[in-house]
């Protein structure tokens, strides 16, 4: 039997599962930040996760529509 050579493949898989760390890296920061700025002035737990949430969902929308990811967009298009 031959053995298949997976080395071509490993840095496309690389460069795909980097940006995606970035991507999930950046939408936790925005995550966090807002989360911690909402609770700094005081808002309830509940609500302060809901717009950080909602800020979370922001920064990945953002980071896909701006050609953040553009292996992913070319699936689509």
């Amino acid at each position: 039997m031959e053995k298949i050579d997976f080395s071509p493949i490993g840095e496309t898989v690389t460069g795909l599962a980097s940006q995606f760390g970035m991507i999930m890296i950046t939408a936790a920061i925005g995550f966090i930040v807002v989360f911690l700025l909402l609770r700094l002035i005081r808002v309830p737990k509940q609500i302060a996760n809901l717009f950080a949430t909602a800020a979370l969902l922001v920064v990945l929308y953002y980071s896909f529509t701006t050609d953040y990811l553009p292996w992913l967009q070319s699936l689509v298009r």
